[in-house]
């Protein structure tokens, strides 16, 4: 989902803090008192889409990702709610409204019971609610949990947490559990082209962590900123400021001129011996003899190619090498042909890419999210 504009701001950790009076302005003015209903206050009723077709989709989809989240004993009561795509018709506007409040009476205020969490500073960390945590992927806030405060990367040294930028932050998966990680990170910036999950991030974790800073990256995107007036913008970051990038489920939602674009500014910003953690949808072009030599990317759906955007292999490695970056450690798809997991560091003379690994992991199905209807007006209020 997927992030900020501007350029580099000083001071030695690499980004400005302009907004930082207005932040704690709204921190001030938003209190930790968020009622449980705010948990699973999802506002189903958008998830109906242009078409009738879709709108069963949507509202199916919803319900699934929400009942796999539910005590099993509530599942019996969820299933009785089926819409009436069952007798054989599709569900009109108003229908779709209907089964959806119906949802949210059965689940009840919370899909888990488990407390918050309590920052250094003494304060309990939110977690998203659930229209948030619906737009990105799991509904289960596990994902957004690190109570043993383990660091949330095995295998990255702690040192490199140093400055830590966010590229697609999202409603803060990563933020919340470094703010628990011990050590946490001496500076966090995350981006998203998402207002909403920025400014729920803004209030909720830089409240409670004030070296964590949230910004809007305002690029165009049909489903979560139609208003946006450009299609990219560089990161607001200093060069060779950043010792851990994170870009976790965002080259997999961007076309192949914005995957380059990204990765330059990768290359720009990421400190000599920084380390990035990204991931990618990948195919072997080879296996396609009708594709053009400029063509390098693979498409699910032509209504938003950005829904999941897969990308040939050898493509990557020459545009992270002219970026200035190698492919240091490669990790397979655990679910075959979904996302690789790779780092990046910077080039280095007589420097070599990591391999790709044979992807032999079980078939299954993992479809991205659908949006519901105005899903960018979503954390706004």
């Amino acid at each position: 989902m997927n992030r900020s504009g501007g350029g580099g701001g000083g001071g030695g950790t690499g980004w400005t803090t302009a907004a930082h009076e207005e932040r704690e302005a709204e921190n001030e003015a938003e209190r930790a008192s968020r009622v449980q209903s705010d948990r699973m206050a999802v506002t189903m009723e958008g998830c109906h889409a242009a078409d009738s077709n879709r709108t069963i989709s949507s509202v199916d989809s919803c319900r699934s990702k929400i009942s796999d989240a539910v005590p099993p004993a509530r599942r019996a009561a969820l299933r009785s709610t089926s819409p009436a795509r069952r007798k054989g018709h599709a569900l009109d506007h108003q229908q779709t409204r209907t089964a959806c409040r119906s949802l949210r009476s059965l689940l009840g205020t919370r899909v888990m019971q488990g407390p918050d969490a309590v920052s250094p500073t003494g304060l309990p960390i939110p977690f998203p609610p659930l229209e948030l945590m619906a737009l990105v992927g799991p509904l289960e806030e596990s994902f957004y949990d690190n109570p043993t405060g383990d660091l949330v990367f095995p295998g990255i040294p702690p040192a490199a947490y140093d400055v830590v930028f966010d590229f697609g932050c999202g409603c803060g998966r990563v933020a919340r559990k470094l703010i628990q990680q011990h050590p946490a990170p001496g500076r966090y910036l995350g981006i998203d082209l998402h207002s909403g999950m920025v400014d729920w991030c803004r209030r909720n974790l830089s409240r409670v962590a004030s070296n964590f800073e949230f910004r809007h990256h305002d690029v165009w995107n049909r489903g979560f900123n139609p208003e946006g007036m450009v299609g990219m913008l560089p990161f607001p970051v200093e060069d060779s400021s950043v010792t851990l990038f994170v870009a976790w489920s965002v080259f997999t939602h961007v076309n192949e001129a914005a995957a380059a674009f990204y990765l330059r500014e990768l290359g720009r910003v990421l400190h000599e011996d920084g380390i990035a953690i990204t991931t990618w949808f990948l195919f072997e072009k080879s296996e396609f003899p009708m594709m053009q030599e400029f063509q390098n990317a693979l498409f699910i759906n032509d209504t938003d190619p950005t829904n999941a955007v897969i990308f040939d292999k050898a493509w990557l490695r020459r545009t992270a090498e002219n970026a200035g970056l190698s492919l240091s450690s490669i990790v397979a798809p655990t679910l075959r042909g979904f996302q690789w997991q790779i780092q990046m560091k910077k080039w280095q003379p007589g420097t070599v890419h990591a391999e790709f690994p044979a992807d032999v992991a079980p078939l299954g199905l993992k479809r991205p999210p659908l949006s519901p209807v105005d899903a960018h007006r979503l954390g706004r209020d």
